[in-house]
């Protein structure tokens, strides 16, 4: 599987942001949000632009997620957010994609 790729804002965003990633690599972080983007809902795109320059969005849980070209160009962490959107936590999956990628808990 090939891993996303994260611009340097998207990686400190995340490493300071979302809880439990303060200390993570580089590495860890391309493969977690990997995963989490193979186990979220796909969202349509807002716009004809969005959708002309090829970005696609992606809600995990509480994580708001959008990928143009095998990048991840945006993260943001809405951790007060109350409608998930129709996402829902696949466990079997969750645990399947982290064995393959060798996330490392």
């Amino acid at each position: 599987m090939k891993l996303l790729r994260l611009k340097p804002e998207v990686y400190e965003y995340y490493r300071t942001k979302v809880k439990g990633n303060k200390d993570i690599s580089y590495d860890q972080a391309c493969k977690k949000l990997t995963r989490n983007v193979q186990c979220a809902t796909e969202l349509e795109p807002r716009n004809d632009f969005e959708k002309e320059i090829g970005n696609k969005a992606y809600l995990y849980g509480n994580l708001f997620i959008v990928v143009r070209k095998g990048r991840v160009v945006y993260l943001k962490n809405h951790s007060k957010l109350k409608s998930k959107h129709g996402w829902y936590f696949d466990a079997k999956k969750y645990i399947t994609l982290s064995n393959e990628l060798g996330i490392v808990s």
